[in-house]
């Protein structure tokens, strides 16, 4: 099975739209396709994918597009959950995620 699409489906309607304002935060430019392809996928409309890159030399510009929507979406969802989470052990983790970036450098 398709772990975008899986992903995709786990999200209800006001995750979707979530997501959209993230990702069209994140977006730096104008041309870019992750929205298009995140409406693609969430209508199972197969048959339009091939409308985002319509050359055959496009189909790594295709797969690249899928792994940073997928990269972005678990992003999201990592983050939904530390938000709205107040369980301890979130707490923890939390912690622990924020005392290792003094050490990165």
């Amino acid at each position: 099975m398709d772990t975008l699409q899986e992903l995709v489906n786990v999200l209800d309607k006001q995750d979707k739209i979530d997501f959209k304002t993230y990702l069209n935060r994140k977006n730096k430019r104008n041309d870019v396709k992750n929205i298009k392809l995140f409406n693609l996928i969430e209508t199972d409309d197969i048959k339009s994918l091939d409308k985002i890159y319509k050359n055959f030399k496009n189909k790594d510009a295709y797969h690249a597009l899928r792994k940073r929507l997928q990269d972005s979406l678990l992003l999201f969802l990592s983050q939904r959950t530390f938000e709205n989470s107040n369980d301890e052990i979130y707490d923890i983790l939390r912690n622990i995620v924020c005392s290792e970036i003094p050490f990165r450098k």
